[in-house]
């Protein structure tokens, strides 16, 4: 597990203040948030006076689904959970049907795409969705959002999960028998390249299997966490553009923090998103944009982001005018 605490300018008079503690799987791509202070023994990285701090956490079973349960129960203030998990938790739908919906959930930015990867053996013979009718696949361990994800695309191309020879590991159990020859396929959401796929790709021993064609588009329009994407040629080492689905990783608030607290966090944040950008500190800040804040967006702003993102407008607005 690692993290990053990005921090303030020094000397702008708020050291000392809470500042964002971003933590997650060093291997995925959710980096789940709260607040504390900056100790002195974390490793720190510094450019054009400002500071982030890297520091180790412990892992958490399903990044998504544990962030959204952290966020409501006050766990943590904020963190990063897939569009569509958020949406499951705040109508009470899909892995959160036997919870109720969370009520306090609201969001302060879109930041990124992870993509839906189907995975396959290249000795496996798997050119489309309805090839794994009669394969061993991994719909992913039971609880996260991947398996209600696989769910929904077996379903809208009409296959059972009786007509598969259905396992419901994580990935790197998947990985692993993908490797012995246990497995012909499996699901994984996650950004694209992957590190984890990317090591099976350099070793010349999988596929990636587009989800696409009306199957797809009747899912998009069903499910508004859902878009449509394409897994860039180059990603992964000898395979093509691969068309697929892809949700957002929303950045996620409880509702019981004040507007003003929230309205700073996100105005920090955006402020500062550009120096701690050219820090190169992980892969996934250089996809973080405006113009793709509500990318995916299946939960209300917080009105504090409100607040910012209508200041933000109106002050382009003006700047056209002027």
């Amino acid at each position: 597990m690692c993290g990053i605490v990005r921090g303030q300018y020094p000397g702008d008079g708020r050291r000392g203040q809470p500042v964002p503690n971003w933590h997650g799987r060093c291997r995925g791509d959710i980096l789940p948030y709260r607040q504390g202070n900056c100790p002195d023994d974390f490793k720190s990285f510094e450019q054009n006076g400002l500071r982030a701090y890297l520091l180790s956490v412990a892992q958490t079973a399903n990044g998504s689904v544990s962030n959204i349960e952290d966020v409501q129960s006050g766990k943590i203030e904020s963190g990063l959970s897939q569009s569509d998990i958020v949406y499951w938790a705040r109508s009470g739908t899909g892995i959160f049907k036997d919870h109720g919906p969370f009520q306090d959930i609201a969001a302060i930015a879109s930041l990124y795409r992870e993509d839906i990867h189907l995975v396959a053996r290249k000795d496996a013979g798997i050119k489309s969705v309805n090839d794994l009718r009669g394969r061993r696949v991994s719909l992913d361990d039971p609880g996260s959002g991947t398996l209600v994800d696989a769910r929904l695309i077996l379903n809208a191309f009409g296959i059972l999960e009786s007509e598969i020879d259905v396992q419901y590991v994580k990935a790197a159990e998947a990985i692993k028998k993908m490797r012995a020859g246990e497995l012909d396929a499996f699901f994984l959401v996650t950004g694209s390249p992957s590190k984890a796929i990317a090591e099976l790709s350099n070793e010349n021993l999988i596929t990636l299997v587009p989800i696409d064609g009306p199957a797809a588009t009747m899912l998009t329009r069903e499910n508004t966490f859902f878009s449509t994407t394409v897994i860039p040629e180059g990603s992964y080492s000898g395979l093509d553009a691969v068309p697929t689905l892809g949700v957002a990783a929303l950045w996620i608030v409880s509702n019981k923090h004040s507007e003003k607290e929230v309205y700073e966090i996100t105005k920090a944040f955006w402020h500062n998103l550009p120096a701690i950008q050219k820090m190169e500190l992980h892969p996934k800040l250089s996809k973080i944009s405006l113009g793709t804040a509500f990318a995916s967006m299946s939960v209300a702003l917080h009105p504090g982001a409100r607040k910012f993102y209508k200041e933000l407008r109106e002050n382009v607005a003006n700047a056209r005018t002027n």
